[in-house]
Order: C-alpha cells, then structure tokens, then sequence
C-alpha cells in the first residue's frame, strides 16, 4: 500500500456550486468564522436585492387596494348636431317651444364606495400573502447559500487537516531516511532501503501538491460566494456545534413551511374576496355639468344644474358559480395540507436519519482515536526491530502508512461530524 495512491482515490471532494459575485475587501484578522462567511455571502449575493422588490410590490399592491376606499372623479364631454327634437306648440296658450339642434354636455361626476362586501379588505390580504410567499421562498434559497458556504468551509478545513498529517509524515520520511542511511553506513540497512524511503518521500511530495491545488481551487469558491479576500495563509475557525438532545421533530420555524402557510393564507383571501362578490356594492355619487339642455327640457338654453343620490349594484352571476368556485379553493387547500405534511414527513425521516449518522460518526471517531494509538505504538516499536534487522524497511514504510491514513480518516470523520452538525441546524430551523 503506497499512500500517495489512497490520497489520490479517496480524498475527492465534493465539487460546490459558484455563485457568481465579486466583492472583495481585506481581512482585518487571517482567522476567520463560518459566520463571517454566512453573512458576507447573504449580504453579497445577487438575490439580496428580491427583498428591496418584494417590499416595493407588495407596498404598492397595498396602495392600489386603498386607492378604492378614495373618491372617483369622472369628467366627461359630448357635443352633438341631432336630425330632430322634442318641440312644444299650445297655440292656444301661446306657447311654442322649439329645442336646439345643436346640443352639448359637460358633466362631472364624483363617486364614493361605502359598501364592498370585504372586497378591499381580501384584495389586501391575497397581497400580504403574495408576499408572504416570496419572502420565504427567498429565505429557502438563502438557506441553499449557507449549505453551499458551509460545504466549501468544512472542505477547507478537512484539506487543511490532511495536509497537516501529510506534512507530519513527510518529516517522519525524512528523519527515518537519515536515521536509516546511518544503518546503511554501518552495514544494517541497503541502499534499497534508502531509495525506498526517498521514493515515499517524492509520492508525498506530490500528494501534498495535489492537496494543496484543490484547496486552493476550493478556498477560491469560498472567496467568490462570500465576496471576501481570504489569502492562502487564512486559518478557518473551527465552529462550535450544539451537543444537547435533539427531538426528532422538524420546527415549524422552517421558511418551507412559512412557504405554506403563506399558500394557504392567499387561498384564503381569495374565498373571503368570492363572498364579497355576493354582497351589493353601494357608492354615494354627486354630479355636476352644464349642458344644453340642462335638467329641465322644456328649456332649450344652456344651463348649470347638480344632484346627488346612492347607487347599488350587485352581479348575479357571482350565485351561479360561487359553489364552484368554492370547492376548487377547499379543494386547493386540502392540497396544500397534504403537502405540508408530506413535507413534514420526509424532513422527520431525514432527521431520524441525520441524527442517527451523527450517532455514528461520534462512535467511529472513538474507535479511529483507539486504532490510531494501537498503530503508533506498533510503529514505535518496529522501528526498534530496524536496527537489529528483523523488520524490513519497507513493512516499516506500511506502517507508517497506515498511522497517517488513519489520522488522515480520523479528521475526516471529525470535519464530516461538523458539517453533519451543522445540517442538523438547519434542518431543525435552529441554523435558518
């Protein structure tokens, strides 16, 4: 077994997504938190800004609705040349009344509802939802944002760890070929046995490059999601995960299910805005103009007059279709019941499930801690049995091997418990 192989096939890590977003600025201090880069990234991605226009499209979607509630004015204006018009003639009376041809209207007209049946009122709710529905939807693709920093940090540092054990194992190489060239000169070891040591120390070499080049191609994605200027010297602190009990139950403080309730809340708008349409719209109206003729027909002349007075409608055809347009809505929120809970169904699994590979992983780094002294001290003592000749220098180089995968796997299985940590959060809503 040669460990620069087993570094080349296990140590692939999980590409992550690049946000595309430039903005970098220096860094006070080389030691950096995973919340420092959660907030640069939520501040610096492009989305950020849906906020701005959910606020300005629901803002004026409730001005719109308001607008109701204000006074109507209507201007209108008409002139005409008619064939014909009324004419009066009671020659006994002496009386002849002829009207004009020509004929004009200016009318104003003011109109004021009183009575909508909660129409603005549901009209203000179904926006109020909308919104709702888009501030979660947003915060769910934050949450995306996060796992995406979160990966790309604990990818970091699970590279960090393997190339501090790397390191270590390259100066161990290194001490050993010096120690074992003293045993070539003094007859106990081959040249063989140097060489052999000088090629494990040239396959390190390269498994360290290799390390080094997809840390640096990874620290890059964490610099371009979090728009900050880290440096190939940055330290990523390690963070401190939540160890209490956790029930396995999703919180209903998931944005996914504000998501939902924001579904049902517009669904419910829409039924209160259908009931309105079954009561009568009452309005009070004034109206003015001066037309010829005015109010009075008999007159032919120009004239100025007013009046006031209250106005009713009401759409019968709202009857004919309420029923169905009720049970499409009743319909529709059972749906949207039913994915709630299918919801809830398959996040409690994933946290039964979550929970359970954190058990593991608490377990299995105990045994990686009891393994890793039992080879050390096997370690130890062969390199005693170089010196005598009964171990050969190569089932030395195995052991020393086997030492660093183990380390190696030990920090991979604490860097997997926090990143498993950390999901943990979020699927409980505690991380949102």
């Amino acid at each position: 077994m040669r460990i620069a192989m087993n570094v080349r096939t296990r140590l692939r890590l999980p590409a992550v997504g690049m946000l595309i977003l430039i903005m970098l600025f220096p860094l006070a201090s080389k030691t950096i938190t995973l919340e420092q880069c959660e907030e640069s990234a939520l501040l610096n991605h492009p989305l950020t800004d849906q906020l701005h226009w959910i606020e300005m499209i629901e803002d004026s979607g409730l001005r719109l609705a308001n607008a109701q509630y204000l006074p109507k004015v209507s201007l209108a204006a008409k002139a005409t040349r008619q064939s014909e018009v009324t004419s009066v003639s009671i020659p006994a009376a002496g009386i002849t009344l002829d009207g004009s041809l020509n004929q004009f209207q200016l009318v104003g007209e003011v109109n004021q509802i009183v009575l909508d049946g909660g129409a603005v009122k549901a009209q203000k709710e179904a926006v109020v939802a909308s919104s709702a529905i888009s501030r979660a939807q947003f915060a769910v693709q934050m949450d995306s944002v996060k796992r995406a920093v979160r990966q790309a940090y604990f990818s970091v540092i699970l590279l960090d760890r393997k190339l501090d054990q790397l390191r270590i194992m390259q100066k161990v190489l290194a001490d050993t070929r010096a120690k074992v060239t003293a045993y070539l000169n003094n007859g106990i070891a081959t040249r063989s046995d140097v060489d052999a040591l000088r090629v494990e120390e040239i396959n390190m070499k390269s498994s360290i490059l290799e390390l080094e080049t997809e840390r640096e191609k990874t620290l890059y994605t964490l610099e371009r999601m979090t728009g900050m200027a880290f440096g190939d010297d940055v330290n990523l602190g390690i963070p401190e995960m939540p160890e209490g009990p956790v029930s396995e139950d999703v919180s209903r403080l998931r944005h996914e299910f504000s998501i939902y309730r924001g579904q049902l809340a517009s669904l419910e708008a829409q039924q209160k805005a259908l009931h309105a349409s079954l009561y009568p719209k009452i309005q009070v109206f004034a109206q003015g103009g001066y037309t010829q003729p005015g109010l009075n027909m008999l007159n032919p002349d120009p004239s100025a007059w007013w009046l006031v007075g209250i106005r009713g409608s009401l759409a019968l055809d709202a009857y004919y279709t309420y029923q169905a347009h009720t049970q499409t809505i009743e319909s529709r929120m059972e749906q949207v019941g039913m994915q709630v809970n299918q919801f809830a169904l398959e996040e409690e699994i994933r946290l039964h499930r979550q929970l359970k590979d954190i058990e593991r992983l608490k377990e299995t780094i105990e045994l990686d801690r009891e393994l890793i002294a039992l080879k050390a001290s096997m370690q130890k003592a062969d390199e005693a049995k170089i010196e005598t000749g009964s171990l050969s220098v190569s089932d030395l180089i195995e052991e020393m091997n086997e030492v660093t995968l183990a380390e190696m796997k030990k920090a991979e299985h604490e860097v997997q418990l926090l990143f498993a940590q950390s999901e943990l959060d979020l699927i409980t809503g505690n991380g949102e």
